[in-house]
């Protein structure tokens, strides 16, 4: 369904499973240590309007793909990528 869809893309599929096991219940987890990692490109407009469209989606497409790698490596999850920003 469109809703496990949405969920898909914000929480850890684990997670998924106990929302839905325990509706209405408040389900919490905890860490000792946590890491949240927001990156943006800088005059990301202006580069793109300066270089071809392959190689933006090129350059773009190397970029997450090394942190998507750095995030299985580091057992991560990622929450969204969205335009530029990871």
């Amino acid at each position: 369904a469109s809703s496990d869809a949405l969920l898909e893309r914000m929480l850890p599929k684990h997670l998924i499973g106990d929302l839905k096991y325990n509706q209405g219940k408040m389900i919490v987890e905890e860490h000792e240590e946590v890491t949240i990692l927001f990156s943006d490109i800088v005059q990301y407009t202006a580069l793109a309007a300066s270089i071809k469209t392959e190689e933006l989606i090129m350059m773009l497409n190397t970029m997450f793909s090394g942190f998507d790698e750095l995030c299985d490596k580091h057992q991560c999850y990622k929450v969204e990528t969205i335009g530029d920003a990871y």
